[in-house]
Protein backbone atom coordinates (compact mmCIF):
# COMPACT_ATOMS: atom_id res chain seq x y z
CA UNK A 1 0.00 0.00 0.00
CA UNK A 2 1.82 3.28 -0.78
CA UNK A 3 1.95 6.02 1.97
CA UNK A 4 -0.40 8.70 2.01
CA UNK A 5 0.17 12.10 0.86
CA UNK A 6 1.75 14.63 2.72
CA UNK A 7 -0.34 16.84 4.79
CA UNK A 8 -0.81 20.62 2.56
CA UNK A 9 0.57 23.68 3.92
CA UNK A 10 -2.63 24.90 5.28
CA UNK A 11 -3.61 21.47 6.47
CA UNK A 12 -0.24 22.14 8.86
CA UNK A 13 -1.14 25.51 9.77
CA UNK A 14 -4.69 24.13 10.85
CA UNK A 15 -3.52 21.24 12.68
CA UNK A 16 -1.28 23.59 14.36
CA UNK A 17 -3.20 26.13 15.28
CA UNK A 18 -5.53 23.52 16.98
CA UNK A 19 -2.79 22.53 19.71
CA UNK A 20 -2.23 25.92 20.38
CA UNK A 21 -5.97 27.12 20.38
CA UNK A 22 -6.19 24.46 22.83
CA UNK A 23 -3.22 25.31 24.47
CA UNK A 24 -4.23 28.70 24.98
CA UNK A 25 -7.69 27.63 26.37
CA UNK A 26 -6.06 25.54 29.30
CA UNK A 27 -3.68 28.21 29.62
CA UNK A 28 -5.73 31.02 30.47
CA UNK A 29 -8.49 29.27 31.97
CA UNK A 30 -5.70 28.49 34.53
CA UNK A 31 -4.21 31.47 34.42
CA UNK A 32 -7.53 33.67 34.92
CA UNK A 33 -8.23 32.11 37.49
CA UNK A 34 -5.18 33.22 39.37
CA UNK A 35 -5.43 36.74 37.99
CA UNK A 36 -9.09 36.89 39.84
CA UNK A 37 -7.19 35.59 43.06
CA UNK A 38 -4.19 38.03 42.99
CA UNK A 39 -6.08 41.13 42.02
CA UNK A 40 -8.03 39.86 45.13
CA UNK A 41 -4.91 39.22 47.44
CA UNK A 42 -2.73 41.78 46.28
CA UNK A 43 -3.25 45.59 46.54
CA UNK A 44 -3.22 47.85 43.29
CA UNK A 45 -0.02 49.19 45.23
CA UNK A 46 1.75 45.78 45.50
CA UNK A 47 0.28 45.34 41.74
CA UNK A 48 2.36 48.48 40.94
CA UNK A 49 5.42 47.48 42.46
CA UNK A 50 6.35 44.93 40.21
CA UNK A 51 4.88 45.89 37.44
CA UNK A 52 8.40 46.97 36.10
CA UNK A 53 9.93 43.82 36.66
CA UNK A 54 7.17 42.03 34.83
CA UNK A 55 9.27 43.41 31.64
CA UNK A 56 12.18 41.19 32.26
CA UNK A 57 9.73 37.84 31.75
CA UNK A 58 8.09 39.28 28.95
CA UNK A 59 11.72 40.26 27.48
CA UNK A 60 12.71 36.70 28.21
CA UNK A 61 9.67 35.42 26.32
CA UNK A 62 11.05 37.33 23.02
CA UNK A 63 14.40 35.68 23.30
CA UNK A 64 12.05 32.10 22.73
CA UNK A 65 10.13 33.94 20.00
CA UNK A 66 12.31 35.65 17.84
CA UNK A 67 16.41 34.57 18.28
CA UNK A 68 19.13 32.81 17.26
CA UNK A 69 16.50 29.60 16.83
CA UNK A 70 14.39 31.83 14.44
CA UNK A 71 17.17 31.35 11.41
CA UNK A 72 16.76 27.31 11.97
CA UNK A 73 12.77 27.86 11.23
CA UNK A 74 13.56 30.07 8.36
CA UNK A 75 16.33 27.41 6.50
CA UNK A 76 15.20 25.24 3.97
CA UNK A 77 17.66 22.73 5.27
CA UNK A 78 19.36 22.84 8.69
CA UNK A 79 22.39 20.86 9.74
CA UNK A 80 23.60 19.91 13.31
CA UNK A 81 26.15 22.59 13.31
CA UNK A 82 23.86 25.28 12.78
CA UNK A 83 21.58 23.83 15.76
CA UNK A 84 24.78 23.54 17.82
CA UNK A 85 25.82 26.73 16.74
CA UNK A 86 22.41 28.55 17.28
CA UNK A 87 22.11 26.96 21.02
CA UNK A 88 25.68 28.47 22.18
CA UNK A 89 24.48 32.17 20.65
CA UNK A 90 21.54 31.55 22.69
CA UNK A 91 23.07 31.18 25.75
CA UNK A 92 25.78 33.35 25.89
CA UNK A 93 23.09 36.16 25.18
CA UNK A 94 21.13 34.20 28.01
CA UNK A 95 24.42 34.95 30.27
CA UNK A 96 24.59 38.38 28.98
CA UNK A 97 21.40 39.61 29.19
CA UNK A 98 20.87 38.40 32.93
CA UNK A 99 23.53 40.15 33.98
CA UNK A 100 22.69 43.07 32.24
CA UNK A 101 19.42 42.96 34.43
CA UNK A 102 20.91 42.52 37.61
CA UNK A 103 22.84 45.18 36.86
CA UNK A 104 19.74 47.71 36.31
CA UNK A 105 18.33 46.54 39.39
CA UNK A 106 21.23 48.19 41.21
CA UNK A 107 20.62 51.09 39.29
CA UNK A 108 17.48 51.08 40.03
CA UNK A 109 17.75 50.92 44.00
CA UNK A 110 19.19 54.74 43.49
CA UNK A 111 16.23 55.90 41.58
CA UNK A 112 12.98 54.39 42.38
CA UNK A 113 13.51 52.61 45.66
CA UNK A 114 14.15 48.96 46.88
CA UNK A 115 10.88 47.76 46.03
CA UNK A 116 11.12 48.31 42.25
CA UNK A 117 15.05 47.01 42.35
CA UNK A 118 14.41 43.81 44.30
CA UNK A 119 11.69 42.68 42.10
CA UNK A 120 13.59 43.29 39.10
CA UNK A 121 16.75 41.34 40.24
CA UNK A 122 14.06 38.81 41.18
CA UNK A 123 13.15 38.19 37.21
CA UNK A 124 16.72 38.15 36.11
CA UNK A 125 16.60 33.98 35.99
CA UNK A 126 13.79 33.99 33.87
CA UNK A 127 16.08 35.83 30.58
CA UNK A 128 19.13 32.85 31.37
CA UNK A 129 15.87 30.22 31.36
CA UNK A 130 14.59 31.15 28.33
CA UNK A 131 18.14 31.10 26.79
CA UNK A 132 18.19 27.35 27.28
CA UNK A 133 14.18 26.92 25.78
CA UNK A 134 14.74 29.30 22.27
CA UNK A 135 16.38 26.77 20.00
CA UNK A 136 14.64 23.49 21.05
CA UNK A 137 11.09 25.81 21.00
CA UNK A 138 12.62 26.78 16.80
CA UNK A 139 12.84 23.14 16.41
CA UNK A 140 9.62 22.50 17.42
CA UNK A 141 8.28 25.08 15.60
CA UNK A 142 10.28 23.98 12.70
CA UNK A 143 8.53 20.64 12.58
CA UNK A 144 5.03 22.04 13.30
CA UNK A 145 5.17 20.21 16.55
CA UNK A 146 2.62 21.78 18.25
CA UNK A 147 1.41 18.95 20.17
CA UNK A 148 4.82 19.38 22.46
CA UNK A 149 4.54 22.77 22.35
CA UNK A 150 1.04 22.44 23.89
CA UNK A 151 2.25 20.40 26.46
CA UNK A 152 5.22 22.70 27.19
CA UNK A 153 3.15 26.09 27.74
CA UNK A 154 0.35 24.35 29.85
CA UNK A 155 2.57 23.04 32.62
CA UNK A 156 4.53 25.60 32.79
CA UNK A 157 1.82 28.01 33.12
CA UNK A 158 -0.11 26.25 35.26
CA UNK A 159 3.29 25.51 37.60
CA UNK A 160 3.50 28.98 37.27
CA UNK A 161 -0.03 30.70 38.33
CA UNK A 162 -0.31 28.23 40.87
CA UNK A 163 3.29 29.42 42.46
CA UNK A 164 2.13 33.16 42.00
CA UNK A 165 -1.70 32.01 44.38
CA UNK A 166 0.68 30.14 46.70
CA UNK A 167 3.18 33.04 47.05
CA UNK A 168 0.41 35.27 47.55
CA UNK A 169 -1.57 33.68 49.61
CA UNK A 170 1.05 33.23 52.31
CA UNK A 171 1.96 36.91 52.07
CA UNK A 172 5.33 37.87 50.04
CA UNK A 173 3.13 40.55 48.42
CA UNK A 174 4.22 41.86 45.27
CA UNK A 175 7.04 39.38 44.35
CA UNK A 176 4.25 36.68 44.06
CA UNK A 177 3.53 37.83 40.09
CA UNK A 178 7.26 37.90 39.64
CA UNK A 179 8.55 34.85 41.00
CA UNK A 180 5.75 33.13 39.35
CA UNK A 181 6.90 34.26 35.66
CA UNK A 182 10.09 32.74 36.89
CA UNK A 183 8.58 29.45 37.88
CA UNK A 184 7.23 29.63 34.50
CA UNK A 185 10.11 30.03 32.58
CA UNK A 186 12.00 27.35 34.60
CA UNK A 187 9.95 24.75 33.92
CA UNK A 188 9.84 25.56 29.85
CA UNK A 189 13.67 25.11 30.26
CA UNK A 190 13.24 21.62 31.95
CA UNK A 191 10.78 20.38 29.77
CA UNK A 192 12.56 22.28 26.49
CA UNK A 193 14.48 18.60 25.87
CA UNK A 194 10.68 17.32 24.65
CA UNK A 195 10.47 16.29 21.11
CA UNK A 196 14.33 17.29 20.24
CA UNK A 197 15.98 15.98 22.56
CA UNK A 198 18.81 17.59 24.75
CA UNK A 199 21.48 19.66 22.13
CA UNK A 200 24.49 20.09 22.77
CA UNK A 201 26.45 23.49 22.56
CA UNK A 202 29.28 23.58 19.79
CA UNK A 203 31.55 26.35 17.65
CA UNK A 204 31.26 26.14 14.15
CA UNK A 205 33.29 29.04 12.86
CA UNK A 206 31.86 27.86 9.08
CA UNK A 207 28.15 27.99 9.65
CA UNK A 208 28.32 31.01 12.51
CA UNK A 209 28.82 34.06 10.49
CA UNK A 210 25.51 32.89 8.53
CA UNK A 211 23.45 32.64 11.74
CA UNK A 212 24.87 35.61 13.62
CA UNK A 213 23.59 37.84 10.48
CA UNK A 214 20.01 36.90 10.75
CA UNK A 215 19.81 35.86 14.60
CA UNK A 216 21.15 39.41 15.80
CA UNK A 217 18.34 41.66 14.31
CA UNK A 218 16.07 39.01 15.05
CA UNK A 219 17.04 38.64 18.56
CA UNK A 220 17.23 42.71 18.60
CA UNK A 221 14.20 43.56 16.54
CA UNK A 222 11.79 40.66 19.23
CA UNK A 223 13.70 42.46 22.57
CA UNK A 224 13.07 46.41 21.04
CA UNK A 225 9.49 44.70 19.69
CA UNK A 226 8.52 43.52 23.85
CA UNK A 227 10.39 47.05 24.86
CA UNK A 228 8.24 48.74 23.03
CA UNK A 229 4.74 46.92 24.35
CA UNK A 230 6.61 47.77 28.16
CA UNK A 231 7.92 50.91 28.30
CA UNK A 232 5.39 52.27 29.18
CA UNK A 233 5.45 50.45 32.71
CA UNK A 234 8.78 51.44 33.30
CA UNK A 235 8.38 54.89 32.06
CA UNK A 236 4.94 55.35 34.29
CA UNK A 237 6.70 53.75 36.98
CA UNK A 238 8.74 56.68 37.34
CA UNK A 239 5.90 59.23 37.23
CA UNK A 240 2.67 58.29 38.50
CA UNK A 241 2.63 56.49 41.85
CA UNK A 242 2.13 52.70 42.28
CA UNK A 243 -1.55 52.69 42.67
CA UNK A 244 -1.92 54.16 39.64
CA UNK A 245 0.43 51.99 37.78
CA UNK A 246 -1.04 49.15 39.06
CA UNK A 247 -4.50 50.44 38.16
CA UNK A 248 -2.45 50.92 34.64
CA UNK A 249 -1.18 47.27 34.57
CA UNK A 250 -5.07 45.83 34.95
CA UNK A 251 -6.21 48.09 32.20
CA UNK A 252 -3.41 47.46 29.57
CA UNK A 253 -3.75 43.64 30.70
CA UNK A 254 -7.48 43.47 30.04
CA UNK A 255 -7.61 45.48 26.86
CA UNK A 256 -4.67 44.45 25.45
CA UNK A 257 -2.57 41.63 26.87
CA UNK A 258 -5.43 39.31 27.00
CA UNK A 259 -6.00 39.49 23.21
CA UNK A 260 -2.18 39.06 22.85
CA UNK A 261 -2.43 35.57 24.73
CA UNK A 262 -4.47 34.73 21.88
CA UNK A 263 -2.56 36.61 19.42
CA UNK A 264 0.09 34.13 19.74
CA UNK A 265 -1.48 31.68 18.31
CA UNK A 266 -1.27 33.06 14.89
CA UNK A 267 2.76 34.34 15.83
CA UNK A 268 3.72 30.78 16.37
CA UNK A 269 2.00 29.44 13.52
CA UNK A 270 2.38 32.33 10.59
CA UNK A 271 6.21 31.90 10.61
CA UNK A 272 6.62 28.55 9.83
CA UNK A 273 3.94 28.49 7.30
CA UNK A 274 5.02 31.62 5.33
CA UNK A 275 8.92 30.45 5.50
CA UNK A 276 7.21 27.36 3.94
CA UNK A 277 5.37 29.75 1.05
CA UNK A 278 6.76 28.90 -2.38
CA UNK A 279 5.78 31.90 -4.26
CA UNK A 280 4.48 35.47 -3.57
CA UNK A 281 1.03 34.96 -4.54
CA UNK A 282 0.76 31.95 -1.84
CA UNK A 283 3.10 34.00 0.74
CA UNK A 284 0.23 37.11 0.48
CA UNK A 285 -2.91 35.12 0.36
CA UNK A 286 -1.94 33.34 3.27
CA UNK A 287 -0.79 36.44 5.38
CA UNK A 288 -4.37 37.36 4.87
CA UNK A 289 -6.55 35.28 5.27
CA UNK A 290 -4.80 34.38 8.73
CA UNK A 291 -4.84 38.29 9.58
CA UNK A 292 -8.41 38.23 8.74
CA UNK A 293 -9.60 35.33 10.46
CA UNK A 294 -7.36 36.69 13.92
CA UNK A 295 -9.11 40.08 14.23
CA UNK A 296 -12.84 38.50 13.32
CA UNK A 297 -11.86 36.40 16.64
CA UNK A 298 -10.59 38.81 18.59
CA UNK A 299 -12.97 42.27 17.81
CA UNK A 300 -16.37 41.12 18.88
CA UNK A 301 -14.02 40.42 22.35
CA UNK A 302 -12.56 43.58 22.72
CA UNK A 303 -15.66 45.90 21.42
CA UNK A 304 -17.52 43.87 24.17
CA UNK A 305 -15.23 44.30 26.83
CA UNK A 306 -15.64 48.06 26.24
CA UNK A 307 -19.00 48.32 26.15
CA UNK A 308 -19.11 45.88 29.52
CA UNK A 309 -15.87 47.47 31.57
CA UNK A 310 -18.32 48.71 34.34
CA UNK A 311 -20.03 45.58 35.31
CA UNK A 312 -16.80 43.08 34.33
CA UNK A 313 -13.99 45.47 36.05
CA UNK A 314 -15.03 44.95 39.36
CA UNK A 315 -17.14 41.52 39.06
CA UNK A 316 -13.56 39.97 38.46
CA UNK A 317 -10.89 42.33 40.16
CA UNK A 318 -13.64 43.78 43.24
CA UNK A 319 -14.02 47.00 44.27
CA UNK A 320 -10.74 48.45 45.00
CA UNK A 321 -9.92 47.77 40.85
CA UNK A 322 -13.04 50.37 40.07
CA UNK A 323 -10.65 53.41 38.89
CA UNK A 324 -9.38 50.80 36.26
CA UNK A 325 -12.76 51.15 34.11
CA UNK A 326 -12.43 53.96 32.13
CA UNK A 327 -8.62 53.40 31.21
CA UNK A 328 -9.88 49.94 30.15
CA UNK A 329 -12.33 51.28 27.59
CA UNK A 330 -9.91 53.88 26.41
CA UNK A 331 -6.92 51.38 26.19
CA UNK A 332 -9.43 48.81 23.93
CA UNK A 333 -8.45 51.20 20.90
CA UNK A 334 -4.50 50.17 21.29
CA UNK A 335 -5.98 46.51 21.79
CA UNK A 336 -7.93 46.74 17.92
CA UNK A 337 -4.28 47.87 16.55
CA UNK A 338 -2.25 45.12 18.24
CA UNK A 339 -5.13 43.00 16.83
CA UNK A 340 -4.51 44.08 13.14
CA UNK A 341 -1.11 44.23 13.98
CA UNK A 342 0.23 41.25 15.25
CA UNK A 343 1.09 39.16 11.98
CA UNK A 344 3.71 42.09 11.01
CA UNK A 345 6.63 40.51 12.78
CA UNK A 346 6.27 36.97 11.36
CA UNK A 347 5.77 38.12 8.10
CA UNK A 348 9.06 40.08 8.22
CA UNK A 349 11.03 37.07 9.17
CA UNK A 350 9.06 34.71 6.87
CA UNK A 351 10.32 37.04 4.15
CA UNK A 352 14.19 37.28 5.62
CA UNK A 353 13.90 41.24 6.56
CA UNK A 354 15.04 41.09 10.31
CA UNK A 355 16.82 44.09 9.62
CA UNK A 356 13.67 46.21 8.49
CA UNK A 357 11.74 44.96 11.32
CA UNK A 358 14.36 45.91 13.67
CA UNK A 359 14.70 48.99 11.99
CA UNK A 360 11.18 49.61 12.37
CA UNK A 361 11.18 48.95 16.21
CA UNK A 362 13.68 51.02 16.92
CA UNK A 363 12.08 53.79 15.58
CA UNK A 364 8.84 53.04 17.20
CA UNK A 365 10.28 52.10 20.64
CA UNK A 366 11.97 56.26 20.83
CA UNK A 367 8.99 57.81 19.82
CA UNK A 368 6.70 55.61 21.73
CA UNK A 369 8.91 56.46 24.95
CA UNK A 370 8.74 60.02 24.29
CA UNK A 371 5.05 59.97 23.53
CA UNK A 372 4.58 58.51 27.20
CA UNK A 373 6.82 60.28 28.70
CA UNK A 374 5.05 63.32 27.74
CA UNK A 375 2.05 62.15 28.63
CA UNK A 376 2.41 60.30 31.96
CA UNK A 377 2.82 63.80 33.56
CA UNK A 378 -0.64 64.97 32.73
CA UNK A 379 -2.08 61.36 35.00
CA UNK A 380 -3.29 58.32 34.44
CA UNK A 381 -6.38 59.04 31.84
CA UNK A 382 -3.86 61.04 29.63
CA UNK A 383 -1.14 58.16 29.32
CA UNK A 384 -4.21 55.61 28.33
CA UNK A 385 -5.12 58.41 25.82
CA UNK A 386 -1.72 59.22 23.92
CA UNK A 387 -0.79 55.00 24.17
CA UNK A 388 -3.74 54.71 22.58
CA UNK A 389 -3.59 57.72 19.81
CA UNK A 390 0.03 56.29 19.04
CA UNK A 391 -0.84 53.07 18.61
CA UNK A 392 -3.25 53.98 16.01
CA UNK A 393 -0.22 56.29 14.21
CA UNK A 394 2.32 53.31 14.79
CA UNK A 395 -0.19 50.69 13.00
CA UNK A 396 -0.38 53.11 9.80
CA UNK A 397 3.35 53.63 9.62
CA UNK A 398 4.55 50.40 10.60
CA UNK A 399 2.52 48.95 8.17
CA UNK A 400 3.58 51.48 5.39
CA UNK A 401 6.85 51.52 5.84
CA UNK A 402 6.93 47.39 6.62
CA UNK A 403 4.66 45.46 4.58
CA UNK A 404 3.85 48.30 1.88
CA UNK A 405 7.78 49.64 1.23
CA UNK A 406 9.13 46.31 1.98
CA UNK A 407 6.58 43.51 0.55
CA UNK A 408 4.75 45.61 -1.47
CA UNK A 409 1.73 44.63 0.24
CA UNK A 410 -0.59 47.63 -0.26
CA UNK A 411 -1.60 49.67 2.75
CA UNK A 412 -5.33 49.78 2.09
CA UNK A 413 -5.42 46.15 2.46
CA UNK A 414 -3.10 45.33 5.41
CA UNK A 415 -5.17 48.27 7.50
CA UNK A 416 -8.72 48.20 5.93
CA UNK A 417 -9.48 45.16 4.10
CA UNK A 418 -7.86 42.37 6.23
CA UNK A 419 -9.81 43.74 8.93
CA UNK A 420 -13.09 45.97 7.30
CA UNK A 421 -15.14 42.39 7.93
CA UNK A 422 -14.37 42.52 11.69
CA UNK A 423 -14.71 46.23 12.03
CA UNK A 424 -17.65 46.95 11.10
CA UNK A 425 -19.73 43.41 12.76
CA UNK A 426 -17.74 45.17 15.77
CA UNK A 427 -18.95 48.24 15.91
CA UNK A 428 -22.65 46.75 14.99
CA UNK A 429 -22.18 44.88 18.26
CA UNK A 430 -21.21 48.10 20.05
CA UNK A 431 -24.50 49.58 18.81
CA UNK A 432 -26.60 46.69 20.05
CA UNK A 433 -25.27 46.12 23.10
CA UNK A 434 -24.60 49.09 24.59
CA UNK A 435 -27.85 50.02 25.05
CA UNK A 436 -28.60 46.50 26.85
CA UNK A 437 -25.53 47.29 29.12
CA UNK A 438 -27.30 50.84 30.01
CA UNK A 439 -30.97 49.35 30.44
CA UNK A 440 -29.68 46.72 32.85
CA UNK A 441 -27.33 48.90 34.77
CA UNK A 442 -29.91 48.28 37.88
CA UNK A 443 -29.42 44.19 37.95
CA UNK A 444 -26.64 42.14 39.07
CA UNK A 445 -23.58 42.62 36.99
CA UNK A 446 -23.32 38.72 36.20
CA UNK A 447 -26.98 38.93 34.77
CA UNK A 448 -26.41 42.67 32.73
CA UNK A 449 -22.83 40.85 31.03
CA UNK A 450 -24.38 37.52 29.99
CA UNK A 451 -27.48 39.59 28.76
CA UNK A 452 -25.41 42.48 27.02
CA UNK A 453 -22.93 39.86 25.51
CA UNK A 454 -25.68 37.49 24.30
CA UNK A 455 -27.24 40.49 21.94
CA UNK A 456 -23.91 41.60 21.05
CA UNK A 457 -22.46 38.43 19.93
CA UNK A 458 -25.30 37.34 18.06
CA UNK A 459 -25.72 40.73 16.35
CA UNK A 460 -21.78 40.62 15.41
CA UNK A 461 -22.21 36.88 13.89
CA UNK A 462 -25.55 38.05 11.87
CA UNK A 463 -23.74 40.97 10.55
CA UNK A 464 -20.78 39.31 9.47
CA UNK A 465 -22.59 36.67 7.70
CA UNK A 466 -24.51 38.38 5.85
CA UNK A 467 -22.18 41.36 4.36
CA UNK A 468 -19.05 39.09 4.37
CA UNK A 469 -19.52 35.79 3.36
CA UNK A 470 -16.02 34.60 2.72
CA UNK A 471 -15.13 35.83 6.53
CA UNK A 472 -17.85 33.74 7.97
CA UNK A 473 -17.01 30.77 5.39
CA UNK A 474 -13.41 31.18 6.70
CA UNK A 475 -14.50 31.10 10.26
CA UNK A 476 -16.49 28.00 9.78
CA UNK A 477 -14.20 26.11 7.76
CA UNK A 478 -11.29 26.80 10.63
CA UNK A 479 -13.94 26.00 13.71
CA UNK A 480 -15.20 22.35 11.57
CA UNK A 481 -11.54 21.93 11.70
CA UNK A 482 -10.23 22.27 14.56
CA UNK A 483 -12.84 20.38 16.49
CA UNK A 484 -12.74 17.39 13.77
CA UNK A 485 -10.41 15.09 14.42
CA UNK A 486 -7.39 14.01 12.39
CA UNK A 487 -7.92 10.91 10.23
CA UNK A 488 -5.95 7.97 11.13
CA UNK A 489 -2.61 7.44 9.13
CA UNK A 490 -3.18 4.44 6.57
CA UNK A 491 -0.95 1.37 7.77
CA UNK A 492 1.78 0.75 5.75
CA UNK A 493 1.81 -3.09 5.00
CA UNK A 494 5.38 -4.06 3.89
CA UNK A 495 5.84 -6.65 0.61
CA UNK A 496 6.72 -10.13 0.84
CA UNK A 497 10.16 -10.77 1.88
CA UNK A 498 10.65 -6.68 2.90
CA UNK A 499 11.61 -5.75 6.46
CA UNK A 500 8.68 -4.65 8.77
Amino acid sequence: MSLPPEPSLGERAIDSAKWMTLSRIICEAGSFLAVIALARLLTPVEVGNAVLAMIVPAIANSMIGGSFGSALVKEENITDAQVEVATVLSLLSGVGLTVVVCLVALGLTEVLGNAYATNVALASPSVLFASISAVPQALRTRRFSFKALMWIEVISTLVGAACSVVLAVVGVGSAALVLGAVATAAVIALLSPIGVGWIRPRWHRDVAGDLIRFGLPASASSMLFVGLRNIDYALISGRLSAAQVGLYFRAYTLAVDYQSKISVILQRVLFPVLSRATDPATFRMARSRMVRAHTVALFPLLAMLAVTAPQVVPLLYGDQWTDAIVPTQILVVAGFTAAVGTGIGPMMLAAGKPRALLINNVVSFVCFAIAVYVCAGYGLIATCIGVSAYRVLSLIFGQYFLATRGLGIPLRETVLIDPAPAAVSAAALAIAALPVAKLLESFPAAVNVAVTAAVGFSVYALVLRAMFPPAWADMQLLTRRLVRRRPRTATVVPRLGQQG
